[in-house]
């Protein structure tokens, strides 16, 4: 089981921003669940990169957790903390999917997984683990 808690990264990388890289998510992950604090730890365990990295960015953490087949980062972060480029219209709540487009480098940043892979003209078959 991997480990965001600050006393086992050394750092709060929620403070600095840091993009975490989580290669085996899948036997779950322990965090500070509440943003800002470092009180307390949660657990989580999914089998969809959507269930653990939602909750995991509503904590206030960066998270990539798979590529695009030509080695492109997704990233599900808190929504004030998503790269700039290519937002979709009108706010939500919620963490902010991101990755760059097929074409080229700018950002397509949407409120779930398979919008912004739509946006950014990759599909989900197209997108692997972290090695």
């Amino acid at each position: 089981m991997q480990s965001l808690l600050s006393i086992d990264v050394g750092f709060d990388a929620r403070a600095t921003g840091h993009l975490v890289r989580l290669a085996d998510w899948r036997d779950g992950v322990r965090y500070h669940p509440e943003p800002g604090s470092c009180l307390g730890e949660a657990e989580c365990r999914a089998t969809t990169m959507e269930e653990m990295a939602e909750p995991l960015a509503r904590a206030g953490y960066s998270v990539v957790i798979v590529q695009t087949a030509n080695g492109r980062d997704v990233q599900c972060t808190p929504r004030d903390k998503a790269p700039c480029g290519d937002v979709a219209k009108g706010q939500w709540n919620g963490p902010a999917w991101a990755v760059q487009a097929r074409n080229d480098n700018y950002w397509c940043v949407r409120p779930t997984l398979a919008k912004a892979l739509k946006a950014a003209g990759w599909t989900p078959g197209q997108v692997r683990s972290l090695d």
